[in-house]
């Protein structure tokens, strides 16, 4: 897998997180680890990719995935810290899980 570098360049976003290099790609999205600034917690970013974005519904789909998992408590399922739309870029910051 290519590191192809953190695609967002958000200032506020960039206060809040320092991103870190790629962890995996999949069909809607890619994973990055990063830290909260402020917490200096790891966590995991997880970016809708282009083409899905450009989807009319792509971007709604994204939301409801983060509202859903966000009102889980199960020790199989990662916590959701945060959701946001940085350079029109819709994003999903989760605990990092290692492995």
């Amino acid at each position: 897998m290519r590191d192809q570098g953190f695609p967002l360049t958000d200032a506020s976003f960039h206060e809040r997180y320092e991103p870190g290099p790629l962890l995996g790609v999949g069909g809607m999205a890619r994973v990055y680890r990063a830290v909260h600034r402020s917490l200096a917690r790891p966590v995991a970013i997880k970016l809708l990719v282009d083409r899905i974005t450009a989807a009319g519904d792509g971007s709604e789909r994204f939301l409801k995935e983060a509202r859903m998992a966000a009102g889980l408590l199960h020790p199989n399922v990662v916590l959701v810290f945060d959701y946001g739309i940085a350079d029109g870029v819709p994003y999903l910051v989760t605990e990092l899980v290692e492995g």
